[in-house]
């Protein structure tokens, strides 16, 4: 599948979270589950019968999730803007198309609704968003339920409805989503300039252009392939439920399941090799900028400092690191390991802002070259609208 196809799937995946399907199926799905909790004895089902975490063998009961929702609420909190509230509810959506989560139909059209609403813009959208310990981000995932409850009027009526809503990836998924727009963006810009620059090198005479100069099917290849594997990666993500306790029949019966949906190292990876691969287009852009440089006059006016400068961008682009360290001890040792998938969107975040900024400085030294680039249309071009990731991309950086 092209890039291309992959785009136009996942802004049909966005879109099935917006349709009655979702709602149907939440309902079915419902229905059979308020059959488990009238039983009794009521089986133990996380979150829907128990507390959170390591205290799942302690019974709850539907008044506690107001309480459980508090003890989530933790700091630092950052203001971020109103799309990326409308983003958050969408990635929500898309997950919760798919079923199994429990969520009763009921908040399921509440959720709906304050897409609907959200859409026609608002407040920024306050709480803790970039602190995740990966292995589920419940606090971000609290803060986004803090907000339907004050400013949509969603509320927590009925069992399951808080784990339905905080679990998942759907956070992670959405920084991605940004980071995933921005790497497109950026690289077909770039890639654009570098063709242009190459274009207007004349034909060497014995000596052997750089490396960067010669063939740009290296870093071109480099480029799609870490961007279809970023891209199917959101497809995926897209394509399933995610959330613990999910719901499944087996032999004609309905039961929860602990499982691990919400993890997921396959995006993390994808979003890994794409910031190698803009630290590669990286080097490639700066020598753009040496070549259209290097030959100014002899005089006070030379572009000496372009290519120094762009060194240095290179070499903070270098210095991104690439989280490893996916072992955790968290809730006395139930949550011992996290995908960073949401740090690592964080870390594609700071390397494409600081190749932003080596981008312009090589489009201000060769406006010849810019003149000439042809850009392709982004692949998620269809969702534009949700992603606004050149205005959410600062507020990911680390």
């Amino acid at each position: 599948m092209s890039a291309n196809e992959l785009g136009r799937t996942i802004s049909g995946l966005i879109d099935a979270g917006f349709r009655d399907e979702a709602i149907t199926r939440s309902t079915i799905d419902r229905s059979r589950i308020d059959v488990l909790l009238s039983t009794d004895p009521t089986p133990p089902i996380y979150g829907f019968t128990t507390l959170l975490g390591h205290l799942d063998a302690v019974p709850a009961t539907v008044n506690d999730q107001q309480r459980l929702l508090q003890a989530h609420l933790v700091g630092p909190t950052h203001a971020f803007p109103h799309s990326w509230g409308r983003l958050l509810l969408a990635t929500k959506l898309s997950q919760l198309a798919h079923g199994q989560s429990g969520l009763h139909p009921d908040t399921h059209r509440a959720l709906i609704g304050a897409a609907q609403t959200a859409a026609q813009g608002g407040q920024q959208w306050i709480g803790n968003w970039t602190a995740s310990y990966s292995s589920g981000d419940v606090v971000s995932g609290a803060w986004f339920v803090e907000a339907l409850c004050t400013r949509y009027s969603v509320r927590l009526a009925h069992r399951g409805d808080l784990i339905a809503l905080i679990s998942g990836s759907f956070v992670s998924t959405a920084a991605a989503l940004i980071v995933v727009d921005c790497f497109d963006r950026l690289s077909k810009r770039a890639l654009a300039l570098i063709r242009a620059t190459t274009a207007m090198i004349p034909i060497p005479t014995g000596v052997q252009l750089p490396v960067t100069l010669r063939d740009l099917n290296p870093v071109t290849n480099f480029v799609d392939v870490a961007l279809c594997g970023a891209l199917r990666g959101l497809r995926d993500r897209l394509s399933r439920a995610s959330g613990n306790p999910l719901f499944f029949a087996n032999d004609g019966e309905f039961a929860a399941r602990s499982q691990s949906s919400f993890l997921d190292f396959t995006l993390t990876g994808a979003l890994t090799e794409a910031i190698q691969a803009i630290g590669a287009l990286a080097a490639y852009v700066r020598a753009a900028i040496r070549y259209a440089t290097a030959n100014d006059a002899d005089s006070p006016d030379a572009r000496v400092q372009p290519a120094k400068i762009a060194q240095a961008l290179v070499r903070d682009i270098g210095l991104t690191a690439l989280p490893t360290e996916f072992a955790l001890t968290e809730s006395e040792g139930v949550e011992d390991v996290g995908d960073l998938s949401l740090a690592t969107a964080r870390q594609l975040a700071t390397s494409l802002s600081r190749f932003e900024r080596l981008l312009d400085l090589a489009e201000h030294a060769s406006p010849a070259a810019l003149g000439e680039g042809n850009i392709d249309s982004p692949v998620l071009s269809d969702i534009a609208h949700l992603t606004d990731s050149k205005n959410l991309l600062p507020y990911l950086r680390q």
